[in-house]
């Protein structure tokens, strides 16, 4: 992105966006630095919208999220799918987790229809995402919460690498850039229930460990 002419501001905090006349003039950092700018792109996240269902019995959990079991079911005739679901996914390492990617949601609307169909279908779905930034593709799947050790090969400098999430020696998630193809094989195998250990991808990639 640098090459694009993107600059990155790392370690600041923002503390006031700078006005004149009505108008975005600048974001102003803890610091004191001050960027000039006229328009702001803000990042915060988001939040379930499940207010609605305060006082309906269902119990929301803290973060708004609805608990559903394996079937998307909260109880047995009603269902929650998408971002509000939390799920126990085979890929959580035993933990209920939402995921807010767009295929699981697209996934949860498939599985939450054949339960109400009544035929049992557990969710069972690689969580992955893709983009392209510049001209150059970036490709995830697994699910990384609470690793413990990062590996990769390829070149990050040369803008291609897939990089390997470990939690308790078995890989958990990949990361690639130009690099899909690969990312794509690892994501079969773990819908195959197949996680690689770092023993074993040390056999088969000239790894860098930081």
């Amino acid at each position: 992105p640098e090459q694009q002419g993107l600059k990155f501001e790392l370690g600041l905090r923002v503390v006031e966006f700078v006005g004149e006349g009505g108008k975005l003039r600048g974001v102003k950092f803890s610091e004191g630095k001050v960027i000039p700018c006229d328009i702001a792109v803000v990042a915060v996240g988001v939040r379930p919208s499940t207010d609605f269902l305060a006082g309906s019995g269902l119990g929301l959990n803290k973060d708004g999220s609805v608990s559903t079991n394996e079937y998307l079911a909260v109880r047995p005739d009603v269902f929650a799918a998408g971002d509000i679901a939390m799920f126990p996914s085979p890929f959580g390492h035993g933990e209920l987790v939402r995921i807010e990617h767009w295929q699981v949601a697209q996934n949860h609307g498939r599985v939450a229809a054949l339960n109400i169909l009544k035929r049992q279908t557990p969710v069972d779905t690689v969580p992955f995402f893709w983009t392209v930034l510049f001209g150059r593709s970036v490709r995830y799947c697994g699910y990384s919460r609470g690793y413990d050790k990062f590996v990769f090969e390829g070149s990050i400098e040369g803008l291609k690498f897939v990089g390997y999430y470990l939690r308790e020696g078995k890989l958990v998630a990949v990361v690639g850039l130009n690099s899909d193809p690969k990312v794509s094989q690892f994501a079969n195998k773990m819908k195959l229930g197949q996680f690689a250990t770092l023993e074993e991808l040390r056999e088969t990639a000239a790894l860098t460990e930081p």
